[in-house]
C-alpha cells in the first residue's frame, strides 16, 4: 500500500508542476513559483504520507489557499492554476474510497 501512495504522489507532483508550468506560474517571478510549488508539494506529500482524511482534506484546502495567494500577487494572468490540485485531488479521493469503499456508513 505504501509503494502505491508514493506512485501516486510522484504522479500528483509531477502532473502538478507540469500544469502550474503550463499555465506561467514559473514565469511569473519567484514568489508565484515558489507558492505554487509549496501548493502542489503539500498536496503530493498528503498522498503519500498519510490515511486521515482531515489532514487530507486540510493539505488540499492550503494548496487551494496558496494557488489562489499565488494568482492575486502575480502579475501575469494564470489561467488553469488551480487545475494542478485536480491530480492530487483525484489520488486522494481515490486512496479514501479504496480504503473505505463507495458506502456511506
Amino acid at each position: 500500500m505504501w509503494s502505491s501512495r508514493v506512485l501516486w504522489a510522484g504522479l500528483a507532483l509531477v502532473l502538478g508542476i507540469l500544469q502550474a508550468w503550463d499555465s506561467g506560474a514559473y514565469a511569473a517571478g519567484a514568489t508565484v513559483a515558489a507558492l505554487a510549488t509549496t501548493a502542489i508539494l503539500v498536496a503530493a506529500l498528503a498522498v503519500a504520507v498519510t490515511t486521515d482524511v482531515r489532514v487530507r482534506g486540510g493539505a488540499l484546502a492550503a494548496g487551494f489557499l496558496l494557488l489562489t495567494w499565488a494568482r492575486i500577487i502575480s502579475p501575469a494572468s494564470l489561467n488553469g492554476l488551480h487545475v494542478s490540485l485536480v491530480v492530487p485531488a483525484f489520488c486522494l479521493i481515490a486512496i479514501g474510497i479504496g480504503r473505505t469503499g463507495l458506502s456511506a456508513n
